[in-house]
């Protein structure tokens, strides 16, 4: 720790642990949507079976594909980087803020891909609902409503905040490690 001008002792920077501890809750957030959100897909026709019931077969476009799957899956990695850089950063490790800025770059070109993805996905139900007017699925099940482009949205600010929260601030403005002094070399990451 560092002293003042007057010998007193510096007070420690406040931020590594409120950054540290934002980005640990986003990390288990990320963590439980994650794997509820694929276990979903990999388990769609079961859940389907009781709408199926109700309205018929389930038009392929509202099923997942497998890209959204895979990238789904993949997208895990992502909040286990931000896991681990919040525990670092907490402990004031130099590491954090390497850790912040590779979950940013990941949780982007991840987020990316899936922003594609959804889109895309989106576009096929809304024009498939626009070519099957009369189908139950559109009619009573509510598919092909705009509201879905109004989910994709919320879910892509979600997705993109702490990624781009996180390249500014480790990229571009905390980017020495004064305040991250909080180990030996053997206790840094």
């Amino acid at each position: 720790m560092s002293e003042s001008l007057v010998g007193i002792p510096a007070e420690r920077a406040k931020w590594p642990k409120a950054v540290g501890l934002i980005s640990t809750i986003w990390a288990g957030l990320g963590l439980m949507c994650g794997f509820c959100g694929v276990g979903y897909m990999m388990f769609m026709g079961k859940i389907l079976a009781g709408a199926e019931q109700q309205f018929g077969p389930a038009p392929d476009v509202v099923k997942p594909s497998s890209a959204q799957i895979i990238v789904g899956a993949i997208g895990m990695v992502s909040p286990i980087l931000l896991l681990i850089a919040g525990i670092a950063t907490l402990r004031r490790r130099p590491a954090g803020r390497v850790l912040h800025l590779a979950y940013a770059l990941v949780a982007i070109i991840l987020g990316a891909a899936g922003a594609a993805i959804g889109i895309r996905q989106q576009m096929a139900i809304m024009e498939w609902s626009k070519d099957n007017p009369q189908d139950k699925w559109v009619t009573q099940g509510g598919v092909g409503s705009p509201f879905g482009l109004i989910i994709l949205a919320a879910v892509l600010l979600m997705t993109f905040a702490w990624p781009l929260f996180c390249m500014i601030w480790f990229g571009a403005v905390k980017r020495d490690t004064k305040d991250l002094d909080g180990g030996t070399a053997e206790e840094v990451l």
